[in-house]
């Protein structure tokens, strides 16, 4: 680089031999720099763009996902009216097996009457059958006297004609 002389200092030549070198090795710098800047570039191009393409599909399905909440949702409100609506139907069904406990409870009784009324209308009907069965039998050796007769009055006449 320098020539070693007494003083040790560069002579103007050896400056400008300098000057030269560095200028060849600042453009050769110069256009590595250029190089890699290029490759940073085109690199840096690529991620953005797979950024962007996943930013795309990103929304993309978020946009499904929203209109599948959408039917979801809408479902869930048919859901909850007709929860409702069968939530009022157990209610009057509720009510309406209250009143026909009542209302058995009632006929349970009025059969326990009609029971007790059906027992006194047997003792009744045992009693009008004895009874019949006499009174049969105190009119049965009188009516058979009386048809006897009848029958002899009927033969009577029978001859004169």
């Amino acid at each position: 680089m320098t020539n070693k002389s007494e003083n040790q200092f560069a002579t103007k030549g050896d400056l400008n031999k300098l000057e030269t070198k560095i200028g060849k090795n600042i453009r050769g710098f110069k256009d590595e720099m250029k190089t890699f800047m290029g490759v940073l570039y085109e690199k840096f191009d690529n991620e953005v763009k797979v950024v962007a393409e996943q930013y795309i599909d990103t929304n993309r399905n978020l946009v499904n996902i929203n209109k599948h909440l959408g039917h979801v949702d809408q479902r869930l409100d048919k859901l909850e009216i007709k929860t409702e609506v069968l939530m009022e139907t157990v209610a009057e069904l509720k009510e309406d097996m209250t009143v026909m406990k009542e209302d058995m409870t009632v006929m349970k009784e009025d059969m326990t009457v009609m029971k007790e009324d059906m027992t006194v209308m047997k003792e009744d009907m045992t009693v009008l059958k004895t009874d019949m069965k006499e009174v049969k039998e105190e009119l049965l050796p009188g009516a058979t006297r009386k048809i006897n007769k009848l029958e002899h009055r009927v033969t009577v006449l029978e001859s004169r004609a």
